[in-house]
């Protein structure tokens, strides 16, 4: 009994010392396996991580070569649609001279000039003038004047009589600040914005002159109109200290729908009697303002601007013929340039001028776009009262003229006496 006693006792204690042997091997083993646990995971985030920027390097790279793609063929539709444009406006040509000038209107000169030159080379362009004076004038734009001696000799030559004499196209001395000193007010002065106050400050500065034009502003009287209103009225105070002269337009209606709605009490605002005060302080209109300027007092309980003698500086409209010399056109005329030449030719049919006269002398190109625009406007807007005189333009320009119609609309002033 005692002998299995000992024996199940002695079982007990290797069954203790086993489970305290199983127990730290445990221990280790879990140990063990967290570390690799730890490593395998770190190693997967690793792995993870690098397959991720793997995949968004791939992603980027397929997404720049779809950009190059799309560029390369936007590009190709849009080189096609040019050609067949191109080739579309060469058709609307009945001979060779208009299509060197159409051409020359798509900034193709070099086609231009081999049209010209094979056609001089024919019996009839030989003796076609008007052949000569746009090869002539198309060497003069590009400055090519060997070109211009050779054909000229040849020309002296075959007519007996003298060339036309080199005319080089320069820039003006205040080329790109033209237009910049006028302001049309179109519907709501809301839509003045500071960049054109402050280029038309500095536009003034270098002319000595500007030009307002009332005739087509509307006042809403909106809140939206205030911050416009202030603009304008901080502008004219500006211009009027700088003491040169001033060419007021459309502004008589302004003044006298003021005048009438304060005699009925029907005040303006502040910022709308302050524009009329400095319109009648331009014009010189002493008694007025000083009648006007008591009743703001009054009106508004606050001192209003005083009268100034020396800030008269409004110029009496001119009877005679009406130069647009405030805007010199570009060097190239497109839509958008044409647009702006319309918009003034508009304002001087409403000041009922008989003639508007443009200067041409300085421009290069026209495009045919821009051509067949004005030719449009011309057919739409003549008045049998008034002219148009295009002053100085260039053969290869008369020609597209021609082409697009705009030649019967107007008059011209051409460049040399011996092409009239």
């Amino acid at each position: 009994m005692l002998d299995f006693i000992k024996k199940i006792m002695n079982r007990s204690k290797t069954s203790d010392d086993d489970s305290e042997l199983l127990s730290g091997l445990n221990k280790h083993v879990s140990q063990i396996n967290t570390e690799q646990h730890k490593k395998t995971l770190e190693e997967k985030t690793k792995n993870n991580l690098s397959i991720a920027e793997k995949i968004k390097k791939e992603k980027e790279e397929e997404r720049e070569r779809r950009k190059e793609e799309e560029e390369k063929s936007f590009n190709e539709i849009m080189e096609k649609s040019l050609k067949k444009k191109y080739v579309h406006v060469i058709s609307t040509a009945t001979n060779q001279k208009q299509e060197s000038a159409i051409c020359f209107s798509q900034g193709d000169s070099s086609r231009a000039n081999e049209i010209l030159v094979r056609y001089l080379k024919t019996k009839q362009g030989r003796d076609d003038k008007q052949a000569w004076f746009m090869l002539m004038d198309s060497y003069q734009i590009s400055n090519q004047a060997l070109a211009f001696e050779q054909l000229s000799s040849l020309y002296a030559d075959l007519f007996k009589i003298s060339p036309p004499a080199w005319e080089p196209f320069h820039v003006k001395k205040n080329h790109g600040t033209s237009g910049r000193n006028v302001l049309v007010l179109e519907g709501s002065p809301s839509n003045l914005s500071t960049h054109k106050t402050k280029d038309m400050i500095a536009a003034v500065k270098e002319l000595k002159r500007s030009r307002f034009d009332f005739s087509r502003m509307i006042l809403e009287r909106t809140e939206e109109e205030v911050g416009g209103l202030y603009k304008l009225v901080d502008l004219m105070v500006k211009i009027k200290k700088l003491q040169f002269p001033i060419l007021l337009m459309g502004e008589t209606e302004l003044v006298n729908c003021a005048i009438h709605g304060i005699k009925k009490k029907n005040y303006p605002g502040k910022l709308e009697w302050l524009l009329v005060l400095e319109c009648l302080q331009w014009r010189g209109e002493e008694r007025v303002f000083e009648e006007l300027a008591l009743l703001y007092a009054e009106h508004f309980d606050e001192s209003p601007p005083g009268y100034e003698k020396w800030a008269v500086l409004a110029e009496k409209p001119k009877d005679e013929m009406q130069e647009i010399g405030d805007l010199d056109l570009p060097k190239i005329i497109d839509l958008p340039h044409i647009e702006k030449t319309i918009e003034n030719i508009k304002m001087h049919q409403h000041q009922d001028k008989k003639e508007i006269k443009l200067d041409w002398s300085q421009v290069e190109r026209m495009t045919y776009d821009a051509a067949t625009y004005f030719a449009s406007f011309l057919d739409k807007n003549s008045k049998d009262n008034q002219k148009i005189i295009m002053y100085k333009p260039h053969e290869i320009m008369m020609v597209l003229w021609e082409t697009t119609g705009i030649f019967s609309q107007v008059k011209i002033q051409s460049k040399k006496s011996s092409r009239n």
